[in-house]
């Protein structure tokens, strides 16, 4: 059991519910008492023992299974083909690189990453400048920074941990 160090009440958990009472909401009590408990160790047990083996968070195995099997995108060829079509109308002009950056999400700015990593460019006074909201292209590629006069792309892969890809020599 868990106590409210408002009203001295006992509970299984600290809801919103009772804390609307006081007029506090769960951030509001946790600022107020800092290292306070909201659920208690026999709730935490009964919860996590009823949630095992119930693929919490997760597609269900054989729903991926379906999805995969009844989507034509999930084949590599047809992700090629895909690929191959936005190069094509991309080299004849039809679709605009700015706006197909747009249509996948990139071109909102600099990511995270891609901030830091402009913060270390400017401190450390290195040659190369943002270009990863498709203000440049190599191939078909956005680069997220170049280097025009050593011909230096480098691109961030975010994932577990970022990665730098650095392409040289690039043609524009």
């Amino acid at each position: 059991m868990v106590r409210c160090k408002i009203c001295n009440k006992k509970f299984n958990a600290i809801t919103n519910t009772h804390l609307s009472t006081h007029g506090f909401t769960i951030d509001e009590y946790i600022n107020k008492y800092p290292n306070t408990v909201l659920t208690s160790t026999q709730t935490k047990k009964r919860q996590s023992k009823s949630g095992k083996g119930k693929n919490l968070g997760r597609l269900r195995p054989d729903v991926s299974k379906r999805q995969k099997e009844n989507n034509v995108m999930w084949e590599k060829k047809s992700r090629r083909k895909a690929s191959l079509t936005r190069r094509k109308l991309m080299e004849e002009g039809k679709i605009n690189p700015k706006t197909m950056m747009k249509q996948i999400g990139r071109c909102d700015g600099p990511t995270g990453p891609e901030k830091r990593m402009i913060k270390n460019i400017d401190k450390l006074k290195i040659p190369l400048k943002f270009v990863g909201d498709g203000k440049f292209f190599v191939g078909r590629k956005c680069p997220d920074f170049i280097n025009e006069n050593m011909k230096i792309a480098v691109d961030l892969h975010r994932g577990t941990r970022t990665n730098i890809e650095v392409r040289k020599q690039y043609k524009r």
